[in-house]
């Protein structure tokens, strides 16, 4: 995308909108925070973009869910074991363990599939 001066530009492109984080900057304090832009990117190894004033964050893309009975593979204890999902959300997912049956709630990064 064109970026002007001040690293402005009319919108985030949509293949880095999952990988933004957005701060709304008062206008009394944009002067500043422009001034240290370079040193905060340095610093902080990111790269800062403007959106133009009033503009609104874009919607992030949800997290890839696991569909429900889902035959996958769960973490316990260090090992990867048999499961199949019986619920999942982005914060967590509802195992059933295939070598008891029991349930278990887990972390989505303890599951592949």
């Amino acid at each position: 995308p064109k970026v002007g001066h001040y690293g402005d530009i009319a919108s985030i492109p949509l293949e880095l909108q999952d990988l933004t984080s957005h701060l709304r900057v008062p206008n009394a304090a944009m002067q500043a925070v422009r001034e240290k832009q370079k040193e905060i990117e340095t610093e902080t190894g990111t790269l800062m973009l403007w959106l133009p004033s009033g503009s609104g964050a874009p919607n992030r893309q949800t997290e890839h869910l696991i569909p429900n009975g889902a035959r996958v593979e769960a973490q316990y204890r260090g090992a990867w074991h048999n499961a199949t999902v019986v619920y999942s959300s982005e914060q967590s997912i509802q195992i059933s363990w295939e070598y008891d049956g029991s349930l278990d709630e887990v972390e989505p990064d303890q599951v592949r599939e």
